[in-house]
């Protein structure tokens, strides 16, 4: 728990920290700075026509980690809910809710955010909402499994024999027990959703291409792997550090 904290707070700061240092426009172009080598000025240098690519990654972190938050967010919340009412109840709701996690699964994630972009225009939140929707099968899956371990413990016979209302065995016992399980499966997942968002916006899917996203950044940059590689090397140790980051923020977390 205590290593989750620290990689929290380590996220939060750099978000924080990006958010307030005054940086250059990203999309301000000067081709006579092309290619310059980092320096007080440009801390990592400049690209192909000049941009600040310091500047560049601070955007596509910040909206890297806002696609991870709402994906995250969205696919835990309802993923768990309904794995939870399905593996609590079966029956009805347990074929019902299986049948449409499977085919949050099997639908591919690339035709959820085309879908997405065309319906909101491109923007950072619907990739998130797409990349979220295609994992709520996940969570779903992995609960109602936990769940049906958790209800044969003697304890939740206990409690149905004190006529314990559902929604308090659900909120004050199986949810506690889900948590670690659920926790380091959205570490994972995030980890995911970072790369998912970068082959998105690497293809141009999903968001505007000239926004400054990591993916974005390195299909304009893979020209010059040869001659000019630290420019396509800073985005992809974003993408490498961050998904690092959530994948040890969340690993066998224990609460």
């Amino acid at each position: 728990m205590k290593r989750a904290l620290i990689a929290i707070a380590v996220i939060v700061l750099l978000a924080i920290i990006f958010s307030i240092i005054p940086t250059q426009n990203p999309k301000f172009v000067n081709i006579a700075n092309k290619f310059l080598p980092p320096s007080s000025e440009h801390l990592m240098g400049t690209d192909h026509l000049g941009r600040d690519i310091f500047s560049l990654m601070a955007q596509g972190f910040l909206r890297t980690l806002y696609v991870v938050v709402v994906a995250s967010t969205v696919s835990y919340i309802f993923g768990v809910f309904l794995g939870i009412i399905a593996g609590f109840y079966g029956g009805f709701p347990l074929v019902v809710i299986r049948f449409l996690t499977d085919l949050t699964l099997i639908i591919p994630t690339f035709i959820v955010a085309l879908i997405s972009s065309i319906m909101f225009s491109d923007s950072v939140f619907a990739v998130g909402l797409a990349l979220g929707f295609s994992n709520i099968g996940f969570f779903a899956n992995q609960s109602y499994k936990l769940c049906d371990i958790i209800l044969r413990d003697p304890y939740v016979d206990t409690l149905r024999m004190l006529q314990a209302p559902n929604s308090y065995i659900m909120r004050k016992f199986l949810f506690p027990e889900l948590l670690p399980s659920t926790l380091n499966l959205m570490g994972n997942k995030a980890s995911n959703h970072i790369l998912a968002y970068a082959s998105l916006t690497f293809i141009g899917l999903g968001a505007d291409i000239t926004s400054p996203d990591f993916g974005t950044m390195l299909y304009q940059y893979r020209g010059f792997i040869i001659e000019k590689p630290l420019v396509v090397l800073w985005p992809a140790l974003g993408i490498f550090f961050l998904s690092l980051i959530f994948h040890y923020t969340f690993d066998e977390v224990h609460i």
